[in-house]
């Protein structure tokens, strides 16, 4: 089976690609005021601890918003299977801070 994307169709998957990766940004860019740390190092290899939780914080906020692990994965140069274990990870640091 093939399919046929017209014109249209192709220009509308654009923008809701560009629309993810936008809100994904945004997301990224609140997360850094907060935690002072530089949106380039959200987004770059940086492995400190603090970098590192912020990255996970974004990825589970975008995750709660709606986007997939590949689309996140995509917009933040990751796999899809470190967007799921970062999502994992914020999930169980919030269960524990909510439990104490």
């Amino acid at each position: 089976m093939t399919y046929k994307l017209s014109p249209e169709d192709v220009i509308r998957c654009r923008e809701i690609a560009l629309q993810n990766r936008d809100l994904i940004k945004a997301i990224a860019v609140q997360v850094s005021r907060k935690a002072d740390i530089p949106v380039t190092a959200i987004y770059g290899p940086d492995t400190s601890k603090p970098v590192v939780s912020a990255r996970h914080l974004v990825m589970y906020l975008a995750h709660m918003a709606g986007l997939s692990y590949p689309t996140i994965g995509k917009a933040m140069c990751r796999d899809h299977t470190t967007v799921l274990d970062a999502v994992r990870r914020e999930k169980a640091r919030r269960a524990k801070v909510a439990g104490e």
